[in-house]
């Protein structure tokens, strides 16, 4: 089954990518561009909000615990469903309603083949 990616464009210059019906997370930046329908490479102040329910794996060289938030650096890999997203550095929040908030100035999305 192929993912379906839409792109939108909010009043402040962000770009958002949502995936309802395949992943319950959505994702924000300050510039994303498509390098080939499957990979998606975004800039600035890259956020991503997976919701409650929505299970991942993140794989990193250090792991250090930070004023709350778990900063994740070296070689950052994030696997979800059928797609990996990559970075340099992240930051992972838990929200109140058991949601996780990710950070990254930079980030690459692969929707991998299934």
């Amino acid at each position: 089954m192929r993912h379906k990616l839409l792109a939108a464009s909010l009043p402040v210059l962000l770009f958002a990518i949502s995936i309802p019906a395949a992943s319950a997370f959505e994702i924000q930046a300050g510039h994303i561009r498509s390098e080939d329908g499957q990979r998606y490479l975004y800039r600035e102040n890259v956020e991503i909000r997976f919701a409650p329910e929505e299970a991942f794996e993140i794989s990193a060289d250090e792991i250090t615990e930070e004023d709350g938030a778990t900063r994740y650096s070296g070689n950052v890999r994030i696997a979800f469903k059928s797609m990996r997203l990559e970075a340099d550095q992240i930051n992972l929040i838990r929200e109140t309603n058991g949601g996780q908030l990710i950070t990254s100035e930079n980030a690459d999305l692969t929707v991998l083949d299934q």
